[in-house]
């Protein structure tokens, strides 16, 4: 698990020829600071270019050097990968959180667990009413039909981990 989430080292970089640019060690600051969510022109003065034409730098860094946009979204992926969040793992969450409330007898923490993987597969609205669309005369209390609820986001849970890759 650990070799999946760790940042590869960076690749070397190829100098000269058309389109290309050396790789530095202000370059390799200039990512650094970006990916610590610097705005381009703060991460140039940070990584010791001019403060003067911070800007233009950034700009030029950002837009024109194919090094420097590959290494920063090299970079975003791989953290984009440390850090994945999908809805089967948010509703994995949900659900623990659920169980732990049921287990020290936290009813209303465990109703709020609930509510939110409803609300997560479209069941609940952001204030706790039930989208059920009843066609006909059929009646249910409010304890049915959240019910009713509750069983279709099962269902619907069931379907997104059918389709999400393991």
């Amino acid at each position: 698990m650990a070799a999946e989430t760790a940042i590869p080292a960076p690749r070397p970089r190829p100098t000269g020829g058309k389109g290309l640019t050396r790789w530095s060690k202000k370059k390799e600051a200039f990512v650094g600071a970006i990916m610590e969510g610097l705005n381009g022109a703060e991460a140039a003065v940070r990584a010791g270019y001019a403060p003067k034409c911070a800007k233009n730098t950034a700009y030029a860094l950002l837009h024109r050097d194919r090094w420097v946009v590959a290494e920063i979204d090299r970079r975003k992926e791989a953290m984009r990968r440390m850090n994945a969040v999908t809805v089967d793992s948010l509703i994995g969450d949900f659900e623990r959180l659920e169980g732990e409330a049921i287990r020290q007898n936290q009813m209303i923490a465990a109703v709020k667990a609930r509510e939110a993987i409803g609300r997560m597969c479209g069941l609940l609205d952001q204030r706790g009413g039930v989208n059920i669309n009843v066609s006909g005369d059929v009646v249910m209390s409010h304890d049915e039909a959240l019910a009713q609820a509750l069983n279709k986001s099962r269902e619907q849970i069931a379907r997104i981990r059918e389709m999400t890759p393991a």
